[in-house]
């Protein structure tokens, strides 16, 4: 898979280089070899696979070790799919984390958690002018 990968991102980078380069003509002949390696390897699984169906049975030694690989398979499927759901239900947990830290009459985000503002001072809190600490020469505004 490391060398699929290094391969065709030879082969993208080969487009930039002058096809005259030694080096480029070796990476290009080394990729086209590895193109039929690949292929070479697909038909002998379905080879493979042909003759596993046609003759089962004849071959216990694979065909057990075929099975150990399927299991394992299953097995690596059940831990992906429970990794995916403890992964949503711990993005649900913050997002409902995050909905109690906003107010839900005005929308205001607190991190401290649900802090609902009646009326009047709601209305205060928006148009109220920030605080300004001076300190160092410099001016700091100070969220209320």
């Amino acid at each position: 898979m490391a060398n699929d990968l290094f391969g065709g991102l030879m082969k993208g980078l080969s487009g930039f280089m002058p096809q005259d380069d030694p080096d480029v003509k070796l990476m290009s002949a080394q990729s086209d070899l590895s193109d039929l390696q690949q292929q070479e390897t697909a038909i002998y699984a379905d080879i493979g696979r042909q003759s596993l169906a046609q003759f089962k049975g004849r071959f216990p030694e694979l065909e057990s070790r075929l099975q150990l690989v399927q299991t394992n398979i299953a097995e690596s499927q059940a831990q992906l799919e429970a990794v995916q759901a403890e992964k949503k239900q711990k993005e649900q947990a913050e997002q409902r984390t995050e909905q109690q830290c906003v107010c839900p009459q005005c929308g205001y985000r607190n991190l401290e958690g649900r802090k609902v503002l009646s009326g009047v001072r709601r209305e205060a809190w928006r148009i109220q002018l920030p605080k300004v600490r001076r300190g160092f020469g410099a001016r700091h505004t100070l969220l209320r």
